[in-house]
C-alpha cells in the first residue's frame, strides 16, 4: 500500500506533471535503488533540482515476475500488460491521460534503443523531439544497466551519469529545452553472489509451479500475476537463487532489490515546479553510503567454542595462535563484526582469519 504500482505511473506521475510542464520520461531498464541513489548524487552535483509528489511515495512497485517484458510493458502501457518494444510504443502513444496533456497534433512519443542511439551518439530524431516543447511528453528507454547485467565477466560498475554517456546527452537536451524529467526504471536487480542454480526456470528468477516450493521461494498467484502469466509461478525472495546461466546479475524475483522501482522527478537548474502538488525533495545519502560514514552497530557474531587442550599439549606445533596485536584489534572492531554479520554463513572463522593476519604481519616484517 505504500508504493505506486508500476502500471499506474503514467496516470499518477507522468500525466499530472505533463499537464503543467513539458516532460521527459527516462526509463533506465534494470536500475535498482542503490544505482538510483548514485545517479541522484550525480544530478544534484550538476545543479538539477529534486522534487517529490506531495504525500506520495518516491518509488514504484514492479510486477511479478519482475522482468522487462512484464514490468516495462506495464509501465509504458499504463496497465498490466506483457509485450515487447513495438507494443509499448503503440500503447504509450494511445494512453488517454498522456494524450489529454498533449497538444493537438503532438502525440506522446516513445523511443527505444534503436531510435535513441545512432553510432554511439544520441539520435537526431529523439534529440529533435526532446528539443520540441510543442511535444509535451517524450520518453526514452536506455538499456545500459540491464545490458551490463547480461554479461558474465563479473565487472562491477560505479554507476553515475558519466557512466552512461547517452543518459548525459539526453539530460543535456532536456535541460536546454526546459523539460522536467521523470527518471525511473521498470524493475531492479540482484547481483551474482555465489548463487545456487535450481532447475525448472521459466526465467532467470522465476519458475513454473510444477515442483513444490523450496527454501527461499514463494508461490505467487492472484489477479495481478494472472494478468501477466498463464498460471501461478514460483519466485525466490532470497538473492542467491537463480534458474538460468550465471551472469553479472538477475531479475524476476520478489526481493526488495528487484521489486522496489526508484522514481525521481527532476528539473533543470533554475527551473521550479508549482507549489501545488510538489515539494523539493531531500535526497541526502544515508550515513553508511560514503566510505568514511559511520558503520551501523554490528549484530552479535557467534564465536566458536574454545577448544580444551590437555596440559601436556603446551608444545603442540599445530595449535591455533591466539589473536593479538593487529589480529586482536581486527577481531575486536565493530567494523569486523558488522562485515561478519553481513557475509553470514560463508564468513571465515575469526580464529583462522587471525592466523592469516598474523602470518601476513610476519611476512611484512621479513620484507621490510
Amino acid at each position: 500500500g505504500g508504493l505506486t504500482p508500476v502500471e499506474s505511473a503514467l496516470d499518477h506521475v507522468v500525466a499530472p506533471l505533463a499537464s503543467q510542464s513539458p516532460v521527459l520520461l527516462v526509463v533506465l531498464d534494470g536500475m535498482s535503488a542503490d544505482v538510483s541513489l548514485a545517479m541522484s548524487q550525480s544530478l544534484l552535483s550538476r545543479g538539477w533540482g529534486a522534487w517529490a509528489r506531495r504525500g506520495e511515495p518516491q518509488a514504484l512497485l514492479a510486477t511479478v515476475p519482475s522482468v522487462t517484458e512484464c514490468s516495462r510493458t506495464s509501465l509504458l502501457s499504463g496497465r498490466l500488460a506483457r509485450g515487447v518494444a513495438r507494443q509499448e510504443a503503440q500503447a504509450f502513444a494511445a494512453h488517454e491521460g498522456l494524450r489529454r496533456a498533449s497538444r493537438s497534433g503532438h502525440p506522446p512519443r516513445l523511443f527505444h534503443k534503436a531510435g535513441v542511439e545512432q553510432s554511439h551518439q544520441l539520435g537526431t530524431e529523439v534529440a529533435a523531439a526532446i528539443a520540441d516543447t510543442g511535444c509535451q511528453v517524450v520518453a526514452v528507454v536506455i538499456n545500459a544497466i540491464d545490458d551490463a547485467l547480461a554479461k558474465s565477466d563479473q565487472i562491477r560498475i560505479d554507476w553515475d551519469i558519466d557512466t552512461i554517456p547517452l543518459l548525459a546527452e539526453v539530460l543535456d537536451q532536456a535541460s536546454r529545452a526546459g523539460r522536467a524529467v521523470v527518471l525511473t526504471s521498470d524493475h531492479g536487480h540482484v547481483l551474482e553472489r555465489d548463487s545456487i542454480l535450481r532447475p525448472g526456470g521459466a526465467g532467470e528468477r522465476y519458475r513454473t509451479a510444477e515442483a513444490p516450493v523450496a527454501e527461499g521461494e514463494l508461490l505467487a498467484d492472484g489477479p495481478r500475476v494472472r494478468a501477466l502469466m498463464d498460471s501461478a509461478i514460483v519466485v525466490p525472495w532470497r538473492e542467491d537463487i537463480r534458474y538460468a546461466v550465471k551472469k553479472n546479475g538477475y531479475h524476476g524475483g520478489v526481493s526488495r532489490q528487484e521489486m522496489i522501482v526508484p522514481l525521481g522527478i527532476w528539473t533543470p537548474p533554475g527551473m521550479e515546479l508549482p507549489d501545488a502538488g510538489y515539494l523539493p525533495s531531500n535526497l541526502a545519502s544515508p550515513g553508511w553510503w560514503e566510505a568514511d560514514g559511520q558503520v551501523p552497530p554490528p549484530r552479535s557474531v557467534p564465536q566458536p567454542p574454545a577448544r580444551r587442550r590437555p596440559a601436556e599439549a603446551s608444545g603442540d606445533l599445530f595449535a591455533p595462535r591466539q589473536a593479538s596485536g593487529l589480529a586482536g584489534a581486527l577481531l575486536a572492531s565493530s567494523v569486523f563484526g558488522h562485515q561478519q554479520a553481513r557475509v553470514g554463513r560463508v564468513a571465515l572463522e575469526p580464529q583462522r582469519l587471525a592466523t592469516l593476519v598474523g602470518l601476513s604481519a610476519v611476512d611484512a616484517r621479513i620484507l621490510a
